[in-house]
């Protein structure tokens, strides 16, 4: 049993927030550290708790790992078939993170070998230890990830094997467990070739509350900035300053209690970090790696923008932020981070800076989509800046007022954050999971959904994503049978098991509950009432609860039929990613009609 007050009420905030009712708290904990060990490097990694359950292994058949993801070019890696989407960027940054989690308050060293020895077994072409079903998934993956032409794209620091080893101790590792852990990274490198680094992170309590509150916006930081003007009143501004902030002054706004990146800041930059072999970053490399251009750089640099809704100034040239961005600056700041053994006793190096306190989030967004106007970027960054999402933001919150169930759609990080209730995180749409619920369920596109990231799919179907003249009701509607399916689940009224297949459930659900294979015209006004017909099954518990259960026995028709295609084993994972297999979902609904 977890005995830290601060630790149990993280727990259940998160618990509801994912509405989550898992009555083992281990298996809680499990997630919880999942979460926090990931979203610190995706940050937005989870929109569900079947998100969550995805990178969780330990289904009592595995040894000694709670957790897996690989990520590619900060994204998390869910198929073999995605592989080709971010090689388009002509560079792999890959990391492979592993984690193991106790709610003990101490280090176990026996616990921390059998940690190391399973990770030693994942990576082994011929493995002594039985891999489970789901650890077997990745392995598949990072397989795929190291053949020729993929690995030959792979950065300078690539592939990098990551590991937390989680407790809830208020003390740091003994040297027994620190030695152990140190030895670990050294074996794993020895008997591993290609990977170029190994850390191993023994994390306590502290980890687990900084970490938390990291992640939401609970921290706070302390910045001289001495070198500042102070602009007049401007309207909707509380108040702004242009200047320049010394190094170790800016790496305090960049880095968090551990020193790694605090990547949730860069959440409403546009671009992300476009890795160190693009252009731009490889000559922000250069001045500061050039002795004779580092007191250059304040002058050939564009600058950072920090938006804050919380900054006071403290005196003697002291301010205190919080609930801030960096909204323009992301290469800057990554260049900035990875060179900070550079650059951490320079005294001639200076990084203009914009710091503007807003409470106001149009003007807020105003200052984003001017901040990277300045500069290409692709169009699809710019989308949730435009009238169609400010108008289904507002038909989220009006329709939420005459369902049983409230949900939100958020077109700015974070932007429900400061609501006067707290909104529980299964309850907030964004743009990514609203791409690949309206995907899935009325364009029909499941297939697509598994094999591509969100960005990809909006680049595939532009054409057919949010338009002016669609109606709101099957965006809102898509996400409606997601969350109540979720939360069928979460409660253990339908199997849990199946939420690996919710693209296909949803739609499926859609046909059993209208009777209809196809849709009405998106801009069709006939599209009003064929999504009420939906609604109206969803807010009925025993009309809902028959439909999903329906929908799981078509699916499960649906992948006996399309195994029996196959001479050979293949996992249910890689079939559902199939044209096939949708097109065997259709099969089984018209023989149901």
């Amino acid at each position: 049993m977890i005995e830290n007050k601060f630790i149990q009420g993280i727990l259940s905030e998160f618990k509801k927030d994912f509405e989550i009712d898992e009555k083992d708290e281990t298996k809680s904990f499990e997630h919880l550290i999942n979460y926090l060990v990931l979203t610190k490097i995706v940050p937005d990694a989870f929109n569900s708790l079947t998100d969550i359950e995805e990178v969780n292994v330990d289904s009592g058949s595995n040894f000694g790992i709670d957790g897996i993801a690989i990520i590619v070019n900060n994204n998390v890696l869910k198929s073999i078939e995605e592989i080709e989407t971010y090689k388009k960027s002509r560079t792999l940054n890959v990391k492979i993170v592993f984690t193991q989690s106790k709610t003990s308050a101490n280090y176990d060293s026996g616990d921390l070998y059998k940690f190391i020895g399973a990770v030693q077994n994942f990576f082994s072409d011929s493995t002594e230890i039985k891999l489970s079903d789901e650890v077997k998934y990745y392995k598949e993956i990072y397989n795929e990830l190291m053949k020729h032409e993929n690995a030959r794209l792979f950065d300078k620091s690539s592939p990098e094997c990551i590991m937390f080893y989680s407790t809830t101790s208020k003390t740091v590792p003994d040297d027994l467990c620190n030695g152990v852990a140190s030895q670990g990274e050294k074996n794993i490198l020895s008997s591993v070739s290609e990977l170029k680094s190994c850390k191993m992170h023994l994390t306590g309590a502290d980890y687990v509350i900084d970490t938390y509150n990291d992640i939401e916006n609970r921290y706070e930081v302390i910045i001289n900035f001495k070198n500042n003007l102070a602009l007049d009143k401007i309207d909707k501004i509380e108040q702004s300053y242009l200047g320049y902030l010394t190094f170790p002054e800016f790496l305090k706004l960049i880095t968090d209690n551990i020193g790694e990146l605090r990547r949730n800041i860069f959440y409403e930059n546009v671009r992300d970090f476009q890795g160190e072999s693009n252009k731009v970053n490889q000559e922000i490399s250069e001045t500061i790696s050039t002795d004779n251009l580092k007191d250059k750089f304040i002058l050939f640099n564009n600058g950072i923008t920090v938006v804050a809704k919380y900054l006071k100034a403290l005196g003697s040239n002291d301010f205190e932020i919080r609930d801030f961005q960096i909204v323009n600056g992301c290469q800057t700041s990554n260049m900035l981070f990875l060179n900070k053994a550079e650059l951490k006793d320079s005294t001639n190096f200076y990084i203009p800076i914009k710091l503007i306190h807003s409470l106001d989030n149009p003007t807020t967004t105003k200052i984003i989509k001017a901040n990277n106007f300045q500069t290409p970027v692709p169009d699809e960054a710019f989308i949730t800046l435009e009238k169609f999402h400010k108008r289904l933001q507002e038909f989220y919150l009006t329709e939420s007022n005459n369902q049983p169930e409230k949900l939100y759609y958020e077109r700015r990080s974070k932007e429900y954050q400061n609501s006067e209730s707290r909104i529980d995180k299964s309850r907030i749409i964004n743009l990514h999971s609203q791409i690949r619920a309206f995907s899935s369920i009325f364009l029909a596109f499941p297939q697509l959904v598994y094999n591509n990231n969100p960005t990809e799919i909006l680049r595939q179907q532009g054409k057919n994503l949010f338009k002016d003249t669609h109606q709101f009701e099957p965006y809102y509607t898509s996400s409606y049978i997601l969350f109540v399916l979720q939360k069928e689940m979460n409660i253990r009224n339908i199997p849990s098991n199946f939420g690996p297949y919710r693209y296909y459930i949803g739609l499926i659900y859609k046909v059993l509950a209208t009777g209809e294979l196809k849709n009405p015209w998106l801009n069709s006004k006939d599209m009003i009432p064929f999504c009420k017909k939906i609604m109206d099954t969803l807010n009925n518990e025993d009309k809902r609860k028959e439909l999903f259960l329906q929908s799981i026995e078509i699916l499960k028709k649906a992948i006996d039929a399309e195994k029996k295609k196959y001479k050979t084993e293949v996992s249910v994972k890689r079939i559902i990613r199939t044209n096939s297999f949708k097109d065997e979902i259709f099969n089984q609904l018209k023989r149901k009609k």
